[in-house]
């Protein structure tokens, strides 16, 4: 029997777009799926860094062990001798900067919270379900769930255990992303490549390959980006190719570099005084270092310390040493721009940086900056405080790096090298061995020269 042209159609259809089209729902279905996962264990990865954050936050806030007091009916949630329950100005500026929800509970019931309802209302009192409590509170551990309701709302949460003094847990600590910014982003991307494969026909193999494999790429480089945030670098750049798109991923790219920010923020910048704190002070010092290796741009390595700061503690109270701290942070990182860096190095001492800097011209800036807070009158209470600083400096010496080993350290991209932090620490102890001979000859001075 003679075969219909349809049947000829029929069969090359069976036979070529009906298998693409399975493949490209397969390939489709497969996508999602790795997006989820993906977007899940990156939320979760956050949520957990921002979670530390939170706790480290408050441990500088109110030192002390978490507790709790029952009184008429009422529970009050404390930290160290500070009742935290009313006390929203800290997690209201996380939430301001992240969009990120905190919530404290005393067992399963909310004490403290981000959360509002629909008329602006905090959500207290509400109450965990019983697998959560029995997870996080029995159970004594971390977990991360990827769907808890709020009112109306569904997140993405991240409970860690707070214990009291006794080790005992007492309550939750849950971090919370709203769900509907993230879970639709996996099917709004991914719908395309299936309505070009059906619509495309034969073309459409080649179409959605292509597509996928930038959508691919994308989800990719921020995985990549997100992956180095989960190990604490915050050097990494987004690839400007995700940022620049005007869609869902575009907009994931853009909100971790805002969240990047903020956690660099609040693990990189000391909470006093402003100033970059010493945990980023290598990752500072080894891009200067780089580009002194691969520039030629040179530096001046200063470590300050107040004088007599200990008195001024000792006779003022610690409120009027933070006002001191306060007062020299913001002088010198005024006086610090377009010059290098500074970071607060510990207590009352701070480590300057100087780039495209010799040391005549170091012993000049330090000379004008010396002079500036001289002429601090810093006033805490009833009292006027006036304060002087003793700095040691040193240059660094292109012999130093002149060797193959350092110039192979600064072509790699970790950051943190030991020939390189070798090398950093050298120059610091070399300004500080100066910082402690000019407080051993009379304090407030300059010290720039050998002391050996």
């Amino acid at each position: 029997m003679k075969k219909k042209p349809g049947g000829i159609t029929l069969s090359f259809l069976t036979i070529t777009i009906i298998p693409m089209l399975i493949m490209g729902f397969i390939i489709t279905v497969s996508g999602s799926s790795l997006v989820l996962r993906s977007l899940n264990k990156n939320i979760e990865q956050q949520l957990r860094n921002m979670s530390n954050a939170v706790l480290v936050g408050y441990d500088m806030l109110y030192p002390g062990d978490y507790r709790y007091e029952s009184s008429n009916d009422a529970i009050d949630f404390y930290k160290g001798d500070k009742m935290i329950n009313g006390d929203y100005e800290y997690i209201d500026s996380i939430k301001d900067k992240t969009g990120i929800d905190i919530t404290f509970c005393y067992q399963q019931y909310v004490v403290i919270t981000t959360l509002r309802n629909a008329y602006g209302e905090r959500i207290i009192g509400a109450g965990d379900s019983d697998v959560i409590y029995n997870d996080v509170i029995v159970g004594n551990k971390d977990c991360f769930y990827s769907n808890v309701s709020f009112g109306k709302n569904d997140y993405f949460a991240f409970y860690t255990p707070i214990h009291d003094a006794d080790e005992n847990v007492i309550g939750m600590l849950c971090i919370l992303e709203d769900s509907a910014y993230v879970s639709p982003l996996a099917w709004k991307t991914l719908v395309p490549i299936l309505i070009i494969a059906f619509l495309s026909m034969l073309s459409a193999c080649f179409f959605s390959i292509k597509y996928s494999g930038k959508l691919i790429d994308t989800i990719h480089k921020i995985q990549k980006y997100m992956a180095g945030l989960a190990k604490g670098d915050f050097t990494s750049s987004m690839d400007n190719s995700v940022v620049s798109r005007d869609d869902e991923l575009g907009k994931m790219g853009n909100s971790a570099v805002k969240t990047a920010a903020s956690l660099r923020k609040l693990v990189e910048e000391d909470q006093l005084t402003s100033l970059n704190n010493r945990r980023s002070a290598y990752t500072h010092l080894n891009n200067t270092v780089i580009s002194y290796i691969n520039k030629g741009v040179r530096f001046c390595v200063t470590i300050g310390d107040i004088d007599f700061f200990k008195k001024v503690n000792d006779t003022y109270g610690h409120e009027a040493g933070d006002a001191v701290l306060i007062a020299v942070s913001s002088t010198i990182k005024r006086f610090m721009m377009g010059k290098g860096y500074a970071i607060r190095w510990g207590g009352e001492e701070f480590l300057l940086i100087f780039e495209d800097c010799v040391l005549d011209k170091c012993k000049s800036y330090l000379e004008e900056l010396l002079d500036q807070i001289r002429d601090l009158q810093i006033v805490s209470g009833e009292y006027t405080i006036m304060v002087t600083m003793t700095l040691g400096a040193v240059e660094c010496d292109k012999a130093d790096f002149d060797n193959e080993e350092l110039i192979m350290a600064c072509k790699k991209t970790d950051g943190h090298d030991d020939v390189i932090k070798h090398r950093i620490d050298t120059y610091i102890s070399d300004a500080d061995n100066r910082l402690y001979y000019g407080k051993e000859h009379g304090r407030n001075r300059i010290i720039a020269h050998d002391i050996s």
